[in-house]
């Protein structure tokens, strides 16, 4: 069975596959990365008021972020990440909310 850790980050939850793509430290890599999930988080918010908007340009890149972690999770995927491991089974093994240190 996957396992995974549930993370929340200004109000919003993701979910960081056990088997991910790179070898990271958790936390740390999570929280050395907050601001930029939180600017992308707020854009997204943006973005769903005012579709017709450009709230996502000038965001920093996190395609690297996204391929060692797996995040999964709007805006990064478009998958509700409970029931994306619903509707695989995976067990969520931890719930963590990472918070402004």
């Amino acid at each position: 069975m996957q396992e995974a850790i549930k993370i929340t980050i200004n109000g919003k939850s993701f979910l960081l596959p056990g088997e991910q793509n790179g070898f990271y430290e958790f936390p740390t890599y999570i929280q050395q990365h907050r601001a930029a999930i939180v600017e992308w988080v707020e854009a997204s918010k943006h973005q769903v008021k005012d579709p017709l908007g450009d709230h996502m340009s000038g965001l920093p890149d996190m395609s690297e972020f996204k391929r060692i972690t797996g995040i999964i999770g709007f805006p990064f995927s478009a998958h509700d990440p409970d029931l994306y491991a619903l509707d695989r089974g995976w067990n969520v093994v931890m719930e963590v909310d990472i918070r402004k240190t």
